[in-house]
This record gives structure tokens, sequence and C-alpha cells, in this order.
């Protein structure tokens, strides 16, 4: 068991190093995202939801068969009398029955409406929830990708600073003193500032790398290094502020999904009368029964 512990600890070790030299890379960024963000994940399962019950409200429309099966055992024990003794009786039954109706008031066709416009009014809800994470993600990880490589120069500073200070220091003291001690004041002070510029510096990516891992639903401590993407030229936007507000108006999946809600509520307003209103229905019915009691039944019921 001691062996084996030491075993699983070494491995452990070993896909620890190998996942601290990988790399993150900004498509990665944006996979893990897609998968692991609660937002989104949130989003899809109330998407999935109002299929559910939109597939729920269309089955309304269909007929339904259903199987019925049952077996009773009873025993009966009379003391006195003629029919003194034990008796065992037992009966099985099985029947099919058939239900669909034909018509009604529209109650189910404005319910199956408002289903359905949910439904869209989800799609683009989870649509826009998806597009703001990776919109989210790609200031964050920009901003920590700027973190990082302001660190490294803050890093440059710093050593910069030291050796100027230790120089200035060699040079204020025989055999030297080619410069004036104060000198060695400022290059202290010059050295000091750079400390506290790294020190800001890696509060800053500490702080944009716990930014990146909260959007990222990152379960690691620590992220692995960052890569930028190759920067290349954008063409220019051949596109009209008339035409942007036209379009954003057409496919922004925010506004498509409060009109969804609109029409959606609409049909509420559409059920609600109707359930307040005259209510019919024409049922069709239709029951066969197998085993002891043969038989088969139909209606048509208004």
């Amino acid at each position: 068991m001691k062996w084996r512990a030491i075993t699983a600890l070494a491995w452990l070790s070993v896909a620890c190093v190998a996942f601290s030299q990988e790399t993150l890379t900004l498509e990665k960024s944006l996979l893990l995202a897609k998968e692991g963000n609660g937002q989104v994940q949130a989003a899809l399962l109330n998407y999935a939801a109002a299929v559910a019950s939109t597939r729920a409200n269309r089955s309304s429309f269909l007929p339904t068969l259903t199987p019925t099966a049952s077996r009773e055992l009873s025993r009966s024990e009379n003391f006195t009398g003629p029919l003194k003794g034990n008796f065992d009786t037992s009966s099985t039954a099985a029947f099919i029955d058939f239900n669909w109706r034909l018509l009604d008031n529209g109650q189910r066709q404005v319910a199956y409406d408002l289903a359905r416009s949910n439904q869209q009014s989800q799609e683009y809800a989870a649509l826009d929830t998806l597009r703001a994470v990776l919109f989210d993600v790609h200031s964050r990880f920009y901003d920590a990708l700027r973190a990082q490589e302001l660190l490294r120069v803050r890093d440059d500073d710093l050593k910069r600073a030291k050796e100027i200070l230790d120089q200035t220091i060699i040079r204020a003291n025989p055999p030297i003193e080619d410069v004036p001690r104060k000198d060695v004041l400022q290059a202290r002070a010059d050295y000091e500032n750079a400390r506290v510029n790294k020190l800001v510096a890696e509060n800053r990516i500490a702080t944009s790398h716990a930014d990146l891992k909260a959007v990222l639903a990152w379960d690691q401590p620590e992220l692995p290094q960052l890569v930028g993407p190759e920067v290349a030229q954008q063409p220019a936007l051949e596109i009209t502020l008339e035409s942007a507000i036209a379009t954003g108006l057409a496919q922004r999946p925010d506004l498509l999904s409060s009109r969804q809600r609109i029409t959606g509520q609409r049909s509420s307003l559409r059920l609600a009368r109707l359930e307040g209103g005259i209510q019919y229905s024409v049922d069709a019915n239709y029951r066969r029964s197998f085993l002891e009691d043969h038989s088969q039944r139909s209606a048509l019921v208004f």
C-alpha cells in the first residue's frame, strides 16, 4: 500500500508538471467557456426545457393508447353455515383504451403557440448569453495577457534598477568615487519604485487571472502560460451607421428574444380569454377488453 501511494503521488506530480507546462490560447479559452460556463449551461438547459414544453403541448393533438392489465387474488374463510371452509378466487382483466380529442374551442392551439414562442425566446436568449460570455472571455483573456506582459516588463525594470544601484554604490565609494554619494539615494529610490511597480503588476495579474478563471469555470489552482493569437490586419468596415442600426435591430438576439416574449404574452392573453369563455370539446373513446370479459365499447363524446 505504501508503494502504491508513492507511485500515485509520483504520477500526480508528473501530471501537474505536464499541466503547468501547457499553454492556454484564446481558442481553447472560448471552447472551455462554451463547455463549462454556468451561465451558458443554464441558458442551454432553459432552452431544453422550453423544447420539452413545446413537445408536450404538441402531443395534445395526438391520440393516446393506454394498455392496462390487472390481476386480483382474494381468499375468504367461513367458520359457520353450509358454506363453511376456505375459498380462493382470482380474476384477471386486460384492456386497451384509445382516446382522441378531435375538436375543442382552440385552447390546444393557443397553448402550443405559447410554448413555441417561449421556445424561440429561450433560443435567442441562450444565443445572447453565449455571445455575451464569449465577449467576456475575449476581454478577460486580453486583460490577463496584458498583465502577463506588463509583469515581464516590470521584472526587467527591477533587474535594470538593481544593476544601476549596484553600479552606483561601487562608483560612489573608494577607490572610484566618480559620482556623488547622493546618487546612491536616487538609485535606491528608483530600485524601490521598481519593486513597487512589480508588486502592482503581480497583483494585477492575480486579479486578471481570477477573472479569467471565473468566466472559464477553471477548476485548477493556476492558469497555464497565456499565448496570444497572431495579430492580423483588420479590413476596413464598409458599412454605414444607418445600415448598422438596421442590422442590429433585425439580428440582435436579445431584441429577438424580447419580441418572442411579447408574442408569448399575447398568446397567454388569448388562452386566458378562452378559459374564461364557453369551452367545448369532441372526444372519441374506444375500449377493448380481453380475457374473462371479452367486450368492446366505443363512444363519441361532446
